[in-house]
């Protein structure tokens, strides 16, 4: 039985394994192609503003162009998604004019929370963001379970983090901006 193994049926197991794995690689996204409806499987590995802005139209997101960034409104709430590195990574921003948020708040945050941060910006008040690499291809499905990371955070960050800093916190106004 062994050698009837090693002569006749290794070789086709062989074969047969090798023909499976190219069989594997042809259904997945292999090689960096234009990403668009003739190609949906491409992988992005950078945007342009009007990319990302088209992408996010379609994805039901209510945004606009202003000055080569996304503004995004998210629930009423000013959002900005900035792209950085020839456009291989996007970094999503938020924050509040708040000034009674505590260091300990954000550090509770950071501490829990995997995919986002938080802190105090220049001026003192409450800041989110993430980041997102594109450099090494991404599917389109990866970029919107991005923007839906972005706004689940936000609202968590909002009930834990803007919240119990603003006594009534409808108050507290939303402030784009993130450097370029």
């Amino acid at each position: 039985m062994r050698k009837i193994f090693r002569s006749t049926l290794a070789p086709l197991c062989l074969a047969g394994a090798f023909a499976l794995m190219l069989l594997g690689c042809a259904g997945t996204p292999s090689a960096l192609a234009a990403p668009g409806k003739e190609n949906p499987a491409a992988l992005y590995t950078s945007l342009t503003p009007v990319q990302l802005l088209d992408i996010m139209r379609k994805d039901g997101c209510t945004v606009e162009l202003k000055d080569d960034v996304v503004l995004w409104k998210i629930h009423n709430v000013n959002t900005v998604l900035a792209l950085y590195d020839q456009g291989s990574s996007i970094q999503f921003y938020v924050g509040f004019n708040l000034k009674n948020v505590s260091l300990d708040t954000l550090n509770e945050w950071n501490r829990s929370k995997r995919y986002s941060r938080t802190f105090l910006d220049a001026n003192g008040q409450p800041a989110l963001q993430m980041d997102f690499d594109l450099a090494t291809g991404v599917p389109l499905i990866q970029l919107q379970r991005f923007f839906a990371t972005c706004e689940t955070s936000l609202a968590y960050w909002y009930e834990e983090v803007i919240k119990p800093g603003a006594p009534g916190a409808a108050g507290a106004e939303p402030r784009p901006g993130a450097k370029k």
